[in-house]
């Protein structure tokens, strides 16, 4: 245990100390239960057997790249801090006989024992812990492994067994054993694994398995001395074990440690998520001459940079041959298109309600998606971002001899502007570090919408301005 503590401690610093990304995903807040399976020593020498749990937790995100709401695209990871507490209720179980029907007989034959337990049938106990977890999650799934260590508490009532023997024609109950109440307390650490499929932006469900390793157990029991001492036969008269006395059965014995397996199932809660230094994707209206704040920076995504260092953009361009993924969230069908030369895409929304959308930089060669706006004279276009002619000065995506985006990529801190298409109000919209954009409540109908370059002060670079 002295080894224990020192080690879990200087490994959660060491985690958080490696947390240098300021991206904050969202906080998330989880409620769960289930079941709780003792080991076979705990069984044995504790008497302490299986039950159920419930707990709690609290996620804080420390580092992370991306943002934790459903994902179109690549995988994205994050570490944090957890901690939360947990119940526990465990069935006690009764003693075996056979010991005190071998270490007591009457001349007649064997003694009927019977077991009583003296308070609540169960043992319970509690756990405080705090530690460090990590998110890896792909589109709805989230893997999420962790490590943590508390405070941990248990009682458990003391039972009697006892025998009913005949003297003087009167029946008397004698307790052949006793185990006194018991508190066990101490370091305990969980290293735990769960799984969680997001049902909304917001709503997960997930299950989790841990291994719970707590503190030493110990049991304190008494045995009846029948009068005139134990003999080598172990056969008493009942007086004489009617006059006996209990006696503890020497110092308390080591029952094991407390080591647990439990299976829970349970709901987080995530709010607040944003990513540090950048506008959050929601629809917002439209904006005199909207600032490059959501700077495109160095490696802005685990994934891979939306684009590359040291490339400036020119402000305000359209851009065309960018693909647009998305749909309907949560549980809309995917569409794909891509941005004719002007910059523009459509997309028609089938139903009212949120959607979320990704944009991405199209690979260098072969086809890409197309709908009617990539489209002439029912053929796909080349695409205007690689194709010939886009090498020059007047294309914002290629500069210096190369191209700004990553091919295959999500791009952060691109501008879209539109709205329903025809009549409805403009909207500017960024897109997040991961690419992606939402379109909230909006209205069943076609929409239209330009992907521009983003606005950057005069006579400044990415380069210059760095990470604010």
């Amino acid at each position: 245990m002295k080894k224990i503590i020192p080690t879990f401690l200087m490994s959660m610093s060491a985690i958080i100390g490696l947390a240098q990304d300021q991206a904050q995903p969202s906080i998330s807040v989880s409620l769960e239960g289930g079941r709780s399976y003792s080991s076979s020593t705990l069984q044995r020498d504790a008497l302490i057997g299986n039950g159920y749990q419930l707990g709690g937790d609290i996620f804080i995100p420390l580092s992370g790249k991306g943002r934790n709401e459903p994902a179109i695209g690549s995988p994205r990871f994050t570490l944090g801090v957890i901690a939360g507490g947990q119940y526990l209720s465990a069935e006690n179980i009764n003693p075996d006989k056979s010991p005190l029907l071998s270490k007591y007989r009457l001349p007649s034959g064997n003694l009927d024992i019977t077991d009583r337990q003296n308070g609540a049938s169960n043992s319970h106990g509690f756990t405080a812990f705090a530690g460090v977890q990590a998110d890896l999650r792909f589109g709805k799934i989230a893997i999420s492994p962790s490590i943590s260590g508390g405070y941990f508490s248990l009682h458990r009532d003391g039972f009697t067994q006892s025998t009913q023997v005949m003297v003087n024609g009167t029946y008397q109950t004698v307790v052949l054993a006793a185990s006194q109440p018991q508190n066990s307390t101490g370091f305990i650490t969980i290293p735990k694994l769960k799984v969680s499929y997001s049902l909304t932006g917001n709503l997960s469900i997930y299950a989790a398995g841990a291994i719970n390793a707590g503190p030493a157990i110990t049991t304190t029991q008494s045995y009846l001395v029948p009068a005139g001492g134990f003999n080598e036969k172990n056969t008493y008269e009942a007086q004489q074990l009617a006059s006996g006395k209990l006696s503890l059965d020497g110092a308390s014995k080591d029952a094991g440690h407390f080591t647990a397996v439990s299976m829970n199932a349970g709901v987080s809660w995530s709010f607040g998520g944003r990513s540090a230094g950048r506008v959050k994707g929601t629809v917002g209206k439209q904006t005199q001459g909207a600032t490059f704040g959501e700077k495109v920076n160095q490696g802005l995504h685990a994934t891979g940079s939306a684009l590359q260092q040291g490339r400036a953009i020119v402000a305000g361009n359209p851009i065309g041959g960018i693909i647009v993924k998305g749909g309907k969230n949560p549980g809309g069908g995917m569409m794909a298109t891509t941005t004719n030369d002007k910059g523009a895409f459509e997309f028609t929304a089938t139903e009212d309600g949120d959607y979320l959308f990704t944009v991405i930089a199209p690979e260098q060669t072969g086809s890409s998606p197309s709908d009617s706006t990539s489209q002439q004279n029912g053929t796909k276009k080349g695409n205007p971002l690689y194709g010939d002619g886009g090498q020059s000065s007047s294309n914002p995506m290629f500069r210096n001899g190369a191209f700004v985006a990553s091919p295959g990529n999500p791009i952060g801190g691109i501008i879209v502007k539109g709205g329903k298409n025809p009549g409805g109000s403009t909207l500017t919209i960024i897109t997040n570090s991961d690419g992606t954009f939402r379109l909230n409540g909006i209205k069943a109908g076609n929409y239209r919408f330009v992907i521009t370059a983003p606005t950057e002060p005069p006579s400044k670079s990415i380069n210059e301005k760095g990470i604010k």
